[in-house]
């Protein structure tokens, strides 16, 4: 006779009764996350905080494919990218400090982690790789990537879609599959709180606004950019459509258990993270409007490499001008010499 092996950890309470119907916990999203889910309102808020952590890993993708393929970052603005670094951070330490929900938590190092990367391609293909071109005397068109590379980027999708929906099925079946109470008393605790002291909160508290302001102009650097240049070359619709939908399911996530946070800590630390959502997810629909109306439109020049060719120009111009004035002078020069020695005649 077997008996059913007691989980990692339980929960305390280990049921809860909400509009007269009893909810035990989910004993894997416990074991998994550290921490308690009941209701089926939670469990979607759940399924769209992990929903949200797949998609911010995988909005990425097309980004560096696209970087990759034209060997160049020049798209994207370099003030957007220090914005979101520092975002980035404030964001993983407010969200540990002030103890949100543990999706918010991990959110914040999935955003480090593909910040990383995506700060290493940018570095490389600015200034490391014209350099290496340069001494190769290689010629200034970007190669395309084999198609192998694309197929296997490409593939990584499906299996990390299929790797959460298994996740989520897990976790969503798991109360059914409960070991009797009489096992549960061996177990720790899965929601054990980790005493934060005033000072860390308080820091937790201004790290947590920091990043939502942050992310909220993040996007403003960019949508100026292209405002200006009338071109999106560099940015994939695609990145910015799934990071529309992200911030749509990470804001989804926490409103349906908004319930459940104070409102000394909704206004301290919750509702930063909420405009830092909310915010970019409003601009990145602005920068889809960009990328419909300025895709088939030629970059305009913007001050920067550009101003020598267009100071050359205007330089060309003017000496053109002048010429042509100075070719009228000489004209009516000529003319009145002609009629003063017709004058003479006379």
């Amino acid at each position: 006779m077997t008996f059913p092996s007691p989980p990692r950890c339980i929960c305390n309470p280990a049921t809860i009764i909400e509009n007269g119907v009893e909810y035990p916990f989910s004993a894997t999203w416990g074991s998994l996350f550290g921490e308690c889910i009941y209701t089926p309102r939670q469990q979607w808020s759940s399924f769209a905080g992990v929903a949200s952590l797949a998609g911010f890993a995988l909005a990425f993708a097309p980004q560096f494919l696209h970087n990759y393929r034209r060997k160049s970052t020049d798209g994207l603005s370099a003030t957007f990218f220090a914005i979101w670094i520092v975002g980035d951070i404030a964001t993983f330490l407010g969200a540990w400090l002030t103890e949100q929900f543990v999706t918010q938590r991990i959110l914040g190092i999935v955003f480090l982690v593909i910040e990383a990367l995506l700060g290493a391609q940018y570095v490389y293909y600015t200034h490391i790789y014209p350099r290496r071109i340069s001494a190769t005397s290689k010629s200034a068109a970007a190669p395309h990537p084999p198609k192998d590379v694309s197929s296997f980027a490409a593939s990584l999708i499906p299996m990390a879609a299929a790797a959460s929906l298994a996740l989520l099925k897990r976790a969503a079946t798991a109360e059914d599959a409960l070991p009797q109470l009489t096992m549960l008393a061996s177990a720790p605790l899965c929601n054990t709180e980790v005493l934060v002291g005033d000072t860390a909160r308080t820091a937790g508290i201004v790290l947590s606004w920091i990043s939502g302001i942050m992310f909220f102009s993040s996007r403003l650097p960019q949508i100026r950019q292209i405002y200006r240049t009338q071109s999106t070359a560099g940015i994939s619709p695609l990145f910015i459509f799934l990071l529309f939908l992200d911030n749509l399911l990470y804001t989804v996530s926490v409103l349906l258990r908004i319930d459940e946070v104070s409102t000394t800590k909704l206004l301290e630390s919750t509702l930063p993270f909420l405009i830092g959502s909310i915010g970019p997810m409003v601009q990145d629909g602005v920068i889809l409007f960009q990328w419909i109306k300025y895709r088939a439109s030629p970059a305009v020049p913007t001050p920067g490499a550009g101003d020598a060719s267009v100071e050359a120009t205007t330089s060309s111009n003017t000496t053109g001008k002048k010429e042509d004035e100075s070719d009228s002078d000489d004209d009516n020069s000529d003319t009145k010499s002609d009629l003063g020695r017709r004058d003479e005649n006379i």
